[in-house]
């Protein structure tokens, strides 16, 4: 059976604490586009991500903080020229959503990272930002779609194709409409990968 809430801060709390109960991952909106994901406390929710996208093992999710504390639980030597990037990229009223590729924290799973680096996006949408950091805990985010197919973008469509193969879902409209900008961080000169 399916839960579908309103998406919203409480919403949201409630389902990635039942997605870590459960072993299930959770559909919902975010600052750029739909996406589906779990807390990273969850293996097995994470790895129905996998299964129900048909995503290849080798391609990490990015994952989604909440505050600024939490880019210490996934990255590692963070220095001052990258933060001080990272706050003018992830500030809110910033007109491009960045994904940036850092050195993995030694601790993060190694479903999480690739090469020794992750992902990682500081969510805009202030109610999605809240629960995460309420939770106290990233969740990954990765386009809703069979892999190698356009992202489904409107709840309506998701529903129909996605539900109840994934159990939880937020409905609501997200932030953007098109994916993030991907910046590699991990070396000396910021590189863009994907616009």
């Amino acid at each position: 059976m399916s839960i579908t809430l309103t998406a919203g801060k409480n919403s949201a709390i409630t389902l990635m604490r039942a997605s870590v109960y459960s072993g299930e991952p959770i559909i919902f909106p975010t600052d750029t586009i739909y996406g589906i994901g779990a807390p990273i406390s969850s293996i097995s929710a994470n790895r129905r991500v996998y299964e129900i996208k048909r995503r290849p093992q080798d391609q990490p999710m990015p994952l989604l903080i909440g505050a600024w504390e939490q880019l210490e639980i996934v990255a590692a030597d963070v220095s001052t020229n990258v933060m001080t990037w990272l706050k003018n990229a992830w500030h809110p009223s910033s007109p491009v959503r960045y994904t940036a590729i850092m050195k993995a924290a030694p601790w993060l799973d190694p479903l999480y990272t690739k090469d020794s680096a992750v992902a990682v996006r500081m969510a805009a949408l202030p109610w999605l930002a809240e629960a995460i950091a309420e939770l106290g805990l990233p969740v990954t985010a990765t386009s809703v779609n069979v892999s190698g197919e356009p992202p489904l973008n409107t709840p309506e469509e998701i529903a129909a194709r996605f539900l109840p193969e994934c159990r939880y879902m937020l409905w609501g409209e997200p932030g953007g409409g098109r994916a993030s900008t991907i910046v590699d961080l991990t070396c000396k000169d910021t590189r863009i990968i994907r616009t």
